[in-house]
């Protein structure tokens, strides 16, 4: 899977915009910046003091990594550029820098960028569940607690089974461990859970654990170095109030590997869909785990009986529910075209194809410069704006997985409901 860094797509957005020159200091002291290179210093009369006044110069390697500061001032004679405040840590002969132009920043071309890539979508099977990141998908660790482990999101090729992380629980101590964030439930409840697990070194164990009498309800084990499956039935005590789970590895240099871990009640008939769901079309299958294929030594999935997306538009987590028939009795997955994260710092990395990403971006750039360009250039951004949009409808077309209409499935008959928690 080829990625790239917002670095890469700052750099070519910004390029698409003729906004960006770029070099490597060779000095650098309190408020200054020093580049005696071409074509930052130069002998020629012409040269214009005023060129890079009011950019932003911003060091993305090196030195001073992830400053970015106003120019004041630029000595085309001595390649000094004067910057306001002054440097937090001084550049040196390491540091490469680019200039954003035009009035540009990164802060700014990253929100285009980011604006880009939620309106873009690629086609996933992503797991129902109600465990806050139970699909690992989440950039960051933010909603795991950890325990003598060191917790990663991690992406090479042998640590993923399904979709574009997992989450990595590497042990500094006996009984590390990821905990997720409690779930709130009913006492004698019975629940289903499932994960996707990889032990790569030592035993990994899933367990359920009462929150509300800080207590192990039941847990299971897994000691192969390939993916398999940890999935149990548990019911909660009587007095237990709130859930959550724990991914473990019993050694103290335990390396395990988690993905799509599944949890709610046996028996519910509505669940509530992932917040990343904002349109019916989205969802093109809902999917529940088949009788496994010897033939073929994999499990199969197969559509649900019967489903419904039933509108819940004023919940702040979730803007639909599914129903669905028979119960939910076992694991559930939904085909369907999802948002590309978002990105936050330059070494964060995108999956999406790099040439729709860029035309997808200098496009929303584009849109915003058009109302804050002076005048004399509203012409030729609207010139630019029309070619690029153009080339964006292409890509679209190619790479853009369809919005679907709704199957018309037929009312289902009469039985109790049982919404869940």
């Amino acid at each position: 899977m080829a990625t790239r860094t917002l670095l890469q797509v700052l750099h070519a957005v910004s390029e698409n915009l003729a906004a960006r020159s770029y070099g490597t200091a060779t000095a650098g002291a309190s408020g200054t910046l020093t580049c005696a290179t071409h074509p930052f210093i130069t002998a020629l009369a012409t040269a214009d003091a005023n060129e890079f006044v009011g950019d932003q110069i911003y060091i993305h390697t090196g030195v001073g990594l992830g400053q970015a500061r106003q120019i004041t001032a630029y000595a085309p004679t001595t390649g000094v550029f004067t910057v306001s405040p002054a440097w937090a840590t001084n550049p040196t002969s390491t540091s490469e820098f680019s200039i954003f132009k035009r009035g540009l920043a990164r802060d700014w071309l990253r929100d285009r960028i980011n604006e880009a890539l939620v309106k873009l979508r690629y086609l996933t099977i992503a797991p129902l569940t109600l465990v806050t990141d139970g699909d690992m998908e989440t950039s960051g660790v933010g909603s795991w607690t950890a325990s003598n482990a060191t917790l990663t999101k991690v992406t090479g090729a042998s640590t993923l089974l399904r979709q574009t992380q997992s989450l990595r629980v590497l042990n500094s101590g006996a009984g590390g461990y990821g905990s997720t964030v409690p779930i709130l439930c009913r006492s004698s409840q019975e629940w289903y859970v499932q994960v996707d697990v990889r032990a790569d070194v030592g035993t990994a164990r899933l367990s359920a654990y009462d929150v509300t009498n800080s207590a192990t309800i039941t847990s299971e084990t897994y000691a192969y170095r390939g993916w398999g499956r940890i999935a149990f039935t548990f019911t909660t005590p009587a007095t237990c109030e709130s859930i959550n789970f724990i991914l473990s590895g019993s050694g103290a240099a335990d390396d395990t590997y988690w993905d799509n871990l599944i949890a709610y009640p046996t028996g519910i008939t509505e669940i509530q869909l992932p917040s990343w769901i904002t349109r019916p079309g989205q969802v093109h299958k809902v999917l529940t785990d088949a009788q496994r294929d010897p033939e073929h030594d994999e499990d199969r999935l197969r559509e649900a009986y019967w489903w419904k997306l039933l509108p819940d538009y004023s919940n702040p987590n979730s803007q639909f529910r599914l129903s669905i028939a028979p119960t939910l009795n076992g694991p559930v997955w939904l085909e369907a075209a999802r948002p590309f994260s978002t990105l936050t710092l330059d070494a964060d990395t995108t999956f999406c194809d790099q040439e729709w990403i860029e035309v997808a971006a200098t496009v929303e750039a584009l849109d915003k410069l058009i109302n804050l360009a002076p005048s004399q250039e509203v012409s030729a951004w609207k010139q630019e704006y029309n070619r690029k949009r153009a080339k964006l409808a292409y890509l679209n077309a190619a790479l853009m997985p369809p919005m679907v209409v709704r199957h018309q499935f037929p009312e289902r008959p009469n039985t109790p409901v049982n919404a869940g928690i």
